[in-house]
């Protein structure tokens, strides 16, 4: 995530999923999963559009 560094907090949501994703594996709990999932997949969307906005 260090190429996000150079805009403030933009590795915030990459962290939150991997901070929610890696408790949902140790509890097997597949709602968490899938919360921790949609959280990367906001943060792989909001990524790209940074990218490509800039």
């Amino acid at each position: 995530v260090p190429p996000l560094e150079f805009l403030p907090f933009a590795a915030v949501i990459p962290m939150l999923a991997i901070a929610i994703i890696g408790p949902a594996v140790t509890v097997r709990d597949g709602v968490l999963m899938l919360v921790g999932l949609a959280a990367a997949v906001a943060a792989l969307i909001g990524g790209l559009y940074m990218l490509i906005s800039m």
